[in-house]
């Protein structure tokens, strides 16, 4: 839990607020703050002594949802978290999986209104921490995830990111 409300702490202090274009830099550097919050995040909700085993299903099937969700048009926060709060399943009463979800859907909605809003390529801004939060919850499992395009490079195909080594 600690880790969760750090994570949560050290994004919230980075986020800033943007008024003009937004540099690739940033986007990468939000996108890193999503995938370890989501990562983070799901450890502290499937992992004793706080959380569940079992609650590791939810978070599979928030990572396909999300999947889903990124190929629709609307990706503002309320439609985030709607998607999320759509996954079905017994876990989503859990109070580890509800600090976890409502966390990032709260750091989704932040950099979503610093980076995101208004700006010509905020689609692909979205997309991009999108995919990294789904990262996060595969890595939890223990999944390599695809690094998004345009991370480390807007040039460079994407790499296989190995899951950070998590003792169960």
């Amino acid at each position: 839990m600690k880790n969760l409300i750090l994570a949560a702490c050290l994004s919230l202090a980075i986020a800033g607020c943007s008024t003009g274009p937004v540099d690739q830099g940033t986007i990468d550097a939000t996108a890193v703050l999503l995938r370890n919050a989501a990562r983070t995040g799901c450890i502290v909700a499937t992992q004793p002594p706080n959380g569940e085993p079992g609650n590791s299903a939810y978070f599979d099937l928030a990572a396909a949802a999300i999947g889903t969700f990124i190929t629709q048009t609307n990706y503002t926060p309320g439609a985030f978290q709607e998607a999320l709060m759509r996954v079905d399943g017994a876990a989503l009463t859990n109070q580890w999986v509800q600090i976890g979800v409502g966390t990032l859907v709260d750091l989704y909605q932040l950099y979503w209104s610093s980076y995101i809003r208004g700006q010509v390529n905020g689609n692909a801004y979205a997309g991009v921490f999108l995919g990294t939060i789904q990262d996060g919850f595969n890595q939890c499992a223990g999944r390599p995830s695809a690094q998004p395009a345009g991370l480390a490079s807007r040039n460079a195909a994407p790499k296989l990111i190995l899951p950070r080594p998590i003792k169960k």
